[in-house]
């Protein structure tokens, strides 16, 4: 493949992320006006989403537009009523993990739930409001031991450069409360600020292709015993060296 129609390509990547949206939105709105479980809405929703995400990875991996490497998370894929806590480099990195994980749902910013586009896909999915830190963990617990998996970047916001931010508490609170494992991934995205924080998102002339590396961690069940506090600093210690450790 010629490097303009890997390129047309890449561009091409940013039109079906917008009709993604669109398609979500829409399908969202379908779903909550229907009559039907809310177990049901949730559980159709997040494969929608996964089949989208999955069409992206497999579409820009064979154009040669983007290179994952996956290897190990496929591994995850029999495990149900876990705790995915995850770095978060880039912009990229929750909407591959979609794609890659099974049945995950989320928690998010209240601000994205009052999102115009955003609202009836994220309702529908049963994502969560982090604001709300008393219906979170009763929500996640209930979700957790039906067989849900949760996925959570604990620190909250997108990664440094270099290094990680401070982890929040919340994923340790639910992971003591329901309880249920958590199980770290770490993501290494590209080089440079693709999708970065406060970076532009369009990007017509990153160089490519881009590369993201996601691999499975240690795994952490609660012990007898643990305050949120260990168990976070437990969590947290292991992180760094493994997240400095991917390539």
């Amino acid at each position: 493949m010629t490097s303009a129609l890997r390129r047309l390509l890449f561009w091409l990547g940013y039109l079906y992320g917008a009709l993604a949206v669109v398609v979500c939105a829409t399908l969202g709105a379908a779903l909550l006006l229907i009559p039907c479980s809310a177990r049901w809405r949730q559980r159709t929703t997040t494969r929608v989403i996964a089949a989208i995400s999955r069409a992206f990875i497999v579409t820009m991996h064979r154009a040669g537009v983007f290179q994952f490497d996956l290897r190990g998370l496929q591994a995850l894929r029999p495990r149900r009523g876990v705790i995915f806590a995850a770095n978060h480099p880039t912009f990229l990195d929750a909407l591959l993990l979609f794609g890659v994980l099974p049945g995950v749902f989320c928690v998010t910013k209240a601000s994205l739930l009052r999102h115009p586009l955003l609202i009836p896909i994220l309702r529908a999915a049963g994502y969560l409001e982090v604001e709300q830190p008393r219906r979170l963990m009763r929500s996640c617990a209930d979700r957790l031991r039906a067989g849900d998996n949760l996925l959570v970047f604990p620190e909250g916001t997108r990664s440094p450069q270099r290094g990680l931010h401070p982890f929040k508490p919340g994923f340790a609170h639910v992971a003591l409360h329901a309880p249920a494992p958590v199980i770290t991934l770490h993501v290494a995205g590209p080089p440079g600020d693709f999708l970065r924080k406060g970076t532009a998102f369009f990007r017509p002339w990153q160089p490519l292709p881009i590369r993201y590396v996601f691999r499975a961690g240690a795994e952490f069940p609660p012990r007898e015993g643990d305050s949120t506090k260990t168990f976070l600093t437990r969590v947290e210690a292991a992180f760094h060296p493994a997240v400095a450790a991917t390539p």
